[in-house]
């Protein structure tokens, strides 16, 4: 009975020697330091607004920042705000004499968890918020650059460059009181962005959900999806369904080849509420914006909105 004692409780000094020396990688983040000998503002936003270049305040677009220091690739310290924080925007902290890389990263993503920035050249996104539903990319606005630091103070400010393209979906009939929500799900787009390009880096498939309520039966629909593509223009495979209560495709739409370009919002109009021939027709040539009945409130802070109809 005794050898039976010590032998057991060897065995849990064994364990418990294992467990310590087990590493748990935790993503930290770098608390502020008020008297730190780097500080880092945002401008703005850039946005083309009729041909001319211009900024947008950063808190009017985006409800979060990342401020990320690398060195040689690896990522240092790395510091997140929300969008009611009192320094939102600008962070001060503290760095040895050196040469750094700098990401600067905004975005409205509704997911519970930051994007994954380990390496700037692939920044992951997660859409899922605490319900585990997909709730969409959001508008996403980046710098990244290099930092010299010496013995003296530094204070610089950045102008942060969109990195997306938007794809709108707009009904010309109304919502039916069955429809509940509607899914998104498209190809030819990335999920994450290699911030050193600014480029899409992988090849995803996204999904994303858009609940409609009771309120919005009898109106037209407007839908705004987000991706970033390999290269400034690209092309997405891009299925709509509308679904019922219990998960049911009741309406269904498939576009294939739709151009894309970043800071550009490419547009689709038409007739989706309808039974009968489920093949999709080609989207006509695109109208003249001027012209157009729909009205656009963000339109000016994009370079551009081209219009299909379908």
């Amino acid at each position: 009975m005794t050898k039976r004692i010590i032998h057991n409780c060897w065995l849990l000094i064994v364990c418990f020697i294992l467990s310590a020396c087990e590493k748990v990688v935790i993503e930290e983040e770098t608390p502020q330091d008020e008297f730190g000998n780097v500080t880092l503002s945002v401008s703005g936003c850039e946005q083309l607004a009729d041909r001319g270049r211009g900024a947008e305040d950063i808190s009017k677009v985006c409800s979060r920042m990342h401020f990320v220091i690398y060195k040689d690739g690896e990522k240092q310290k790395a510091i997140n705000q929300k969008a009611g924080d009192a320094s939102f925007g600008q962070v001060s902290l503290t760095l040895d004499p050196g040469d750094y890389e700098v990401l600067i990263l905004g975005h409205s993503c509704p997911g519970k968890d930051n994007p994954n920035m380990k390496e700037a050249t692939k920044i992951q996104f997660s859409n899922l918020t605490d319900s585990g539903n997909g709730t969409g990319y959001s508008d996403t606005f980046y710098y990244y650059g290099t930092l010299s630091v010496d013995s003296k103070s530094i204070s610089q400010s950045f102008l942060l460059k969109r990195a997306v393209a938007m794809f709108r979906f707009t009904t010309t009939d109304v919502k039916p009181s069955n429809i509940k929500k509607f899914r998104f799900y498209y190809t030819g787009g990335s999920g994450a962005l290699n911030a050193t390009t600014g480029l899409g880096c992988v090849n995803s498939k996204q999904l994303v959900y858009f609940d409609t309520p009771d309120s919005e039966d009898g109106k037209p629909m407007q839908f705004d999806i987000f991706t970033f593509l390999h290269a400034t223009a690209g092309q997405l495979t891009i299925q709509i369904k509308a679904l019922d209560s219990n998960d049911n495709a009741v309406f269904e739409r498939t576009f294939e080849d739709v151009p894309m370009e970043r800071n550009t919002i490419t547009q689709y109009s038409g007739t989706f509420f309808v039974n009968g021939d489920d093949t999709p027709e080609t989207p006509g040539t695109p109208e003249n914006p001027e012209s157009s009945s729909n009205t656009i409130q963000v339109e000016t802070e994009w370079a551009d909105t081209r219009y299909f109809t379908f």
